[in-house]
């Protein structure tokens, strides 16, 4: 099951990353915008986004995800706070800049 192995990624990618992983994120993370993939270098990553029911703004998250390998990066805004997930390059930093919006 995807999710499962998804839901373990984002954990783990919190777990490395030392910031404590917000309630909705734990039981909500399931994808809820549609996935892209965006082709960098011979990479094909796929950015997924979720965010907190009635509190997107203030509350979001996005993964950049390499299937293959399973390398997992992201960038969340928690409560208002921007937080940089996996210690992202400057290129996956750039993916999800541009998916998110957030620098």
């Amino acid at each position: 099951n995807m999710n499962i192995k998804f839901r373990a990624a984002v954990r783990q990618l919190f777990a490395r990353s030392k910031e404590a992983m917000p309630a909705w994120v734990r039981y909500g993370a399931g994808p809820s915008a549609p996935s892209q993939v965006v082709a960098k270098d011979g990479v094909n990553w796929v950015v997924l986004n979720t965010c907190k029911v009635h509190a997107c703004g203030d509350n979001n998250l996005f993964i950049l995800l390499n299937p293959p390998t399973k390398e997992i990066y992201g960038v969340a805004k928690l409560d208002r706070k921007l937080v940089w997930l996996g210690k992202p390059n400057p290129t996956q930093k750039t993916i999800l800049s541009q998916a998110s919006g957030y620098q």
